[in-house]
């Protein structure tokens, strides 16, 4: 089971305006998880961690993921492993 739906219902409501829906996330976020997988088994839970993690924040938490001001700051865990894991994707 992806965490895209759950991650994405807080990037739409919690976010800067770049999704029309949460369902339009979702669409990305799932299609995203498939090429991933492509790459890497490893990428794609990376991506699913990420969304995940999304899932369970607050829009106050999602905003200091956007803008950091201190380490470690929500889902930085998961950030890191994505860029590790999907790296060259």
């Amino acid at each position: 089971m992806s965490g895209c739906a759950a991650g994405c219902q807080v990037e739409f409501e919690c976010g800067m305006g770049e999704w029309k829906s949460a369902q339009a996330c979702t669409d990305w976020c799932e299609a995203n998880l498939v090429k991933a997988e492509g790459f890497s088994c490893f990428c794609a839970l990376a991506w699913n961690n990420l969304s995940t993690c999304f899932g369970g924040l607050t829009c106050e938490e999602y905003a200091e993921y956007l803008e950091p001001t201190m380490f470690p700051y929500p889902c930085a865990i998961e950030s890191d492993s994505l860029m590790f894991e999907c790296q060259g994707q």
